[in-house]
């Protein structure tokens, strides 16, 4: 017998969004808030927001087939498509990866002047064979695409699902935390660092994008975490500018030589780690300048 659910439904979990934007047929996850989709007058940013970047169905049935209904928008850049693939995981584990067949295409040149869509169908995502007896199964989406959530069929009853891990991880970055090049979302570094230490992850990392946006800041603010990383030392392409950032943030520690972890509850000294290994430690000291006597020195502005 089969089971048909129309998404989005209380029995499947869409984890990693913050954004679930209704559409006649079904539910198109964005990584960001509702609030923001008439803010961002960027096309780039609302199209990087849009894709899919470890969103992930949790669900919890003894199924050893699902079927997931899906309209998906591929892009292209420079006549090469970008990566877009379905992945299994139960506990943690990767078991099937399915890549998308169908769906739209955008072609992107490299310097973003121009593009165009090119209107493909919707498909059904299979997954068959899995392990008998009840699971707690999680579904992520494509990375580097554009998702609309249609329907989820099982051939056993898909039940409550059950709470994530407890340790939510917000982390912000720029290409490198989105990974649009990776051949799997379950590939991307932080997909693999969420999946190694049992986190449960939002990622907002934005391609092309890490510009310390206020509504990225506020949308930071506003998510429940136990652990906020950012990214903030990489390169970006510098297609806009953002000359102000709420100082929200007021407390951090280095995680790499080039993320910053921040305690939730503001305290540098309660850090809860995404490893047992994990200790906060102080970031690279700023670079420093000698001054002989014959040095003029610039008067500083009072005030400032």
């Amino acid at each position: 017998m089969t089971h048909h659910i129309s998404l989005p439904d209380d029995r499947v979990a869409i984890l990693g969004a913050l954004d679930l934007e209704r559409i006649p047929d079904g539910v198109r996850p964005r990584r960001l808030p509702a609030r923001t989709r008439l803010r961002l007058h960027d096309g780039w940013m609302n199209l990087v927001v849009s894709h899919a970047a470890t969103v992930r169905l949790r669900l919890r049935t003894a199924a050893r087939s699902l079927t997931l209904g899906v309209h998906v928008t591929v892009s292209e850049m420079n006549a090469s498509p970008l990566p877009a693939s379905f992945d299994l995981a139960i506990d943690g584990t990767v078991l099937t990866r399915v890549p998308a067949t169908a769906g739209d295409v955008l072609s992107l040149a490299v310097d973003l002047a121009d593009a165009r869509l090119t209107p493909g169908p919707a498909e059904t995502v299979r997954f068959d064979d899995l392990p008998a007896g009840v699971k707690d199964v999680e579904i992520w989406l494509p990375h580097s695409a554009t998702v609309e959530l249609r329907t989820l069929g099982s051939d056993a009853p898909v039940l409550a699902p059950t709470p994530p891990p407890s340790l939510a991880w917000v982390h912000y970055g720029s290409s490198f935390s989105h990974g649009l090049e990776a051949p799997a979302p379950t590939l991307t570094w932080p997909a693999v660092a969420a999946l190694t230490t049992g986190a449960s992850l939002t990622n907002l990392g934005f391609a092309g994008d890490a510009m310390l946006d206020p509504e990225v800041a506020r949308a930071i603010r506003d998510t429940s975490a136990d652990l906020i990383t950012l990214k903030v030392a990489s390169p970006s392409s510098g297609r806009r500018r953002c000359e102000s950032v709420p100082s929200s943030l007021p407390c951090t520690g280095s995680w790499t030589p080039s993320a910053k972890a921040i305690p939730t509850d503001r305290s540098c000294s309660s850090h809860r780690p995404l490893s047992p290994n994990w200790r906060p430690r102080p970031g690279p000291s700023p670079p420093t300048r000698t001054l002989d006597a014959d040095t003029p020195r610039t008067p500083r502005t009072p005030g400032r």
